[in-house]
């Protein structure tokens, strides 16, 4: 039979087009292949992000109200919070995640601080914030919402003895609480006042009784020295969050 060379040629030509189109199909594959191996998956069951942000949150809130009670701005809460939701939308891999962080305005908080300043037997200051999360998967939508609210506050009473003339002996007792359960403290800074003089004590004795309540002792100079005392501390509890709080001491 006889061959036509030009048809053999389209043959040829047909072939070697169906190879290569082949062989660009396969590298397509292969690259896809390497590309979706290397990139996060996302998958819609993973709730392990939510316990994750709401600690993050709070240790947020920690840090940043330390950071105010010890004269820092009010604003860090604000920044470190952005902060927080950046690394979280970032770096999160198990799912795409939204968030939406709110700082509380509802009486007391203001910007999501609550500050009492020094108060009279008692004093509060606290942070607090709510969320929203949203983890987005292949088939699924997760939600978790929730607020968190950080409170520390102590309790001060005392009483003073008139040991002579312009000495007194002062007795505090304080009681540190955290989310309204008592703490421990990690310091004090005491001070009284002599008329319209603040003056700091340097030497003083702590007793701690192990459940949050402490007792302090200290000599104090008062003039005139029938006039009650009136004494302030600084509490740092275990947080290193500073609550202010003054009491006037009975005279005994």
């Amino acid at each position: 039979m006889n061959r036509s060379f030009r048809n053999d040629n389209k043959g040829q030509v047909i072939v070697i087009t169906a190879l290569l189109i082949a062989l660009m199909i396969l590298s397509t594959f292969v690259y896809v292949t390497a590309i979706i191996k290397q990139a996060p998956t996302i998958e819609s069951n993973q709730f392990d992000v939510f316990p994750q942000y709401q600690q993050s949150l709070r240790n947020t809130l920690i840090s940043s109200l330390a950071n105010v009670t010890n004269n820092g701005t009010s604003q860090i809460l604000n920044e470190n919070i952005g902060k927080l939701n950046q690394i979280f939308s970032s770096h999160y891999y198990e799912s795409m995640l939204e968030i939406n962080c709110t700082l509380s305005n509802v009486v007391p908080y203001q910007n999501g601080l609550w500050i009492s300043g020094p108060q009279e037997n008692h004093a509060v200051v606290g942070a607090k914030a709510s969320y929203q999360l949203s983890s987005i998967g292949n088939s699924k939508i997760s939600n978790n919402a929730g607020i968190v609210n950080i409170i520390s506050e102590a309790y001060l009473s005392g009483n003073s003895l008139q040991i002579n003339e312009t000495a007194k002996q002062v007795t505090l007792t304080a009681q540190v609480l955290n989310e309204g359960v008592p703490t421990l403290a990690a310091g004090f800074t005491c001070y009284y006042q002599n008329g319209a003089v603040l003056i700091k004590t340097e030497a003083f004795n702590v007793t701690d009784f192990g459940n949050g309540t402490y007792r302090i002792v200290f000599s104090a100079q008062s003039s005139p020295s029938s006039e009650p005392l009136v004494a302030s501390m600084n509490i740092i509890d275990h947080r290193g969050i500073i609550v202010s709080v003054n009491t006037t001491c009975v005279n005994l």
